[in-house]
């Protein structure tokens, strides 16, 4: 279960065209102050969205006041043996990363 982890195991990650990329990305598990779980990626925070069988939906949590909120997606699978491919949806932010003190 993602709560019991610190990092996410990635098996391999794919560009928004699907194609397979050539590295291994640190997606750090979090826990929000509200408990609820949330990922690391590149200095930005994702929020999960939707489930749908082995499948995750995540979304970029930016809202910013006054500006459109971001539109960065990305769904992770989880495989037989624990681990998970990445697939990069929307891998554009509209914001610069949050400077975070975890």
């Amino acid at each position: 279960h993602l709560s019991t982890l610190r990092h996410l195991p990635v098996e391999a990650i794919f560009d928004a065209d699907g194609k397979q990329m050539d590295f291994i990305p640190n997606i750090r598990v979090i826990r929000s102050q509200r408990k609820t779980i949330k990922l690391m990626f590149k200095k930005y925070a994702y929020s999960k969205t939707n489930e749908h069988d082995t499948t995750t939906y995540w979304h970029c949590r930016s809202r910013r006041n006054g500006r459109p909120a971001c539109k960065a997606r990305f769904s992770t699978k989880k495989l037989k043996n624990g681990s998970y491919k990445v697939y990069l949806t929307q891998p554009e932010h509209n914001h610069p990363p949050k400077k975070r003190r975890l």
